[in-house]
């Protein structure tokens, strides 16, 4: 269902002519730091735990660190 959404948001922004890249998104002050946070924290996580933890762990990991 989500790919068929997917689709239909491409296929009407085509015909709209309508374009979206990163630079026409706003980025609020109070959000700025929270990518590089996570990326850090997800990054730790998955070198410290690769020994203890098999893959599908560590994903869960990182997935719960990215939701918070």
């Amino acid at each position: 269902m989500l790919d068929k959404i997917k689709s239909l948001g491409f296929n009407y922004a085509t015909k709209a002519g309508l374009s979206i890249g990163i630079d026409d998104m706003v980025i609020p002050d109070s959000k700025k730091g929270h990518g590089t946070r996570r990326r850090k924290q997800s990054s730790t996580c998955s070198s410290s735990i690769r020994r203890r933890y098999t893959n599908g762990e560590r994903y869960t990991k990182v997935i719960e660190i990215w939701s918070a």
